[in-house]
């Protein structure tokens, strides 16, 4: 692997030159503090410059996913007056007297919604309504957490990727010096075996991320269809400042209107809301020396001022007031709970952020420190070159650790609801 960074015009032979230029007792590791300092900045404009680039934001991918069509037209077409499908009814008697009469009846029965069966109706067409939004807005939310996660994966991976490969970049140059000293016999072999085993462990590190990055961005590919943007957008870096419970959260705004309407459905079928049976009549009397034909209308209204329901309308509402009331529950615990753990996660993060800036304040002092007590014996070269990887890790870590917060602050609006 070669440790070149993508973006970044930084001669380092350029560097190295100056470096020669200073003393000689500490100057090689000046440069190779000064290099990756300007490596690191290059790096940030290369990631800007994409920004302005791509253009995109997670929300574009959550708005590519929301225009493919997930609901088929209905099936069903309800009346605005009848509560079921009209009957036919027709019968004959007949008369076993010779002198009796002889009756053919027709029967058109038509089912009229009742008052009661019209409100349930509206009820629930607004309810329909109202339910089709929430799914969506719950779908918008389920994506954005899908999304958010690949996001916020492949930057972390990103950063740790920058990391490795500026640091196996910076240790090739000094594995170059290194063996250029050791063909001159002016320092061990040893040192360079050194160097050698760091650059092995970088470039192992760099493919474990590269890889993870490539993943995150096939996931989101296969999720949108569209490249992994360079930035989450603006809001997502807004940590929100509401407790939990107070945003309408789109799974219990979803559990509360499947509760209303299941409610509404048994009022529309609870007896109160029976039809009222409309039945236009038509007769014909046929008896010795007489002929006669009737037409009349019947009306069958249901006495629903009683309020009588079966048990098993009963029941049902019984077990789905419970079942909805487990299901709030066990969610609000949930989000709650999440939120909590994430609101930990910040202040501890914050606490880190403090601690690691405090640290890099001192890194430069350390390395001038280093270089001062430098005296070139082989033991102390394993030791010197420790404390230097250890100063550029805890450069890493401070962006790692701004990502991470980054990635709290999109996983709270996560949790409380808030979609992309």
């Amino acid at each position: 692997m070669s440790f070149k960074h993508p973006g970044a015009m930084l001669d380092c032979d350029e560097v190295i030159k100056a470096g020669v230029r200073v003393n000689r007792r500490i100057g090689g590791w000046l440069w190779l503090l000064l290099c990756f300092r300007m490596l690191a900045l290059q790096a940030v404009a290369a990631d800007a410059a994409g920004v302005a680039a791509s253009g995109l934001t997670l929300s574009d991918g959550v708005d590519a996913i929301a225009a493919v069509p997930w609901t088929s037209a209905s099936l069903y077409q309800s009346s605005s007056w009848l509560g079921s499908v009209p009957s036919l009814s027709l019968s004959y008697l007949e008369s076993e007297e010779s002198l009796g009469t002889d009756e053919t009846e027709v029967a058109l029965n038509l089912p009229l919604k009742s008052p009661a069966r019209h409100r349930a109706d509206a009820q629930l067409r607004t309810l329909d309504a109202e339910l089709s939004q929430a799914r969506e807005e719950y779908r918008r939310l389920y994506f954005s957490g899908l999304l958010r996660e690949a996001f916020w994966a492949f930057r972390r991976a990103e950063v740790q990727w920058q990391g490795a490969m500026r640091k196996g970049a910076l240790l090739e140059e000094l594995l170059a010096r290194q063996r250029a000293l050791a063909a001159a016999a002016v320092t061990p072999a040893y040192a360079s075996l050194i160097v050698q085993r760091e650059v092995l462990n970088a470039q192992a590190g760099a493919e474990i991320f590269e890889g993870e990055m490539a993943r995150w961005q096939s996931r989101y590919r296969e999720l949108t269809g569209l490249p992994l943007p360079a930035a989450a957008g603006a809001d997502e870096a807004t940590v929100p400042e509401q407790a939990a419970g107070a945003f309408a959260h789109p799974q219990l705004r979803l559990l509360e209107l499947n509760w209303a309407r299941l409610q509404a459905l048994l009022a529309a079928n609870a007896g109160t809301a029976d039809n009222w049976n409309l039945s236009l009549v038509g007769k014909q009397l046929d008896a010795p020396g007489l002929e006669d034909q009737q037409w009349g209308v019947a009306l069958e209204v249901p006495l629903s001022v009683f309020g009588v329901v079966n048990e098993s309308t009963r029941s049902d509402w019984s077990a789905g007031s419970s079942e909805f009331q487990q299901a709030r529950d066990e969610a609000l615990q949930s989000i709650a709970g999440r939120y909590s753990a994430l609101r930990d996660e910040r202040a501890s993060l914050l606490r880190q952020r403090r601690l690691v800036e405090q640290a890099d304040a001192l890194n430069a002092r350390i390395a001038e420190q280093l270089d001062a007590l430098h005296t070139g014996n082989e033991i102390e070269n394993e030791m010197w070159l420790r404390r230097r990887l250890d100063i550029m890790d805890t450069a890493v870590e401070m962006q790692l650790l701004q990502v991470r917060l980054g990635e709290n602050a999109a996983m709270q609006r996560q949790t409380l609801g808030v979609p992309l």
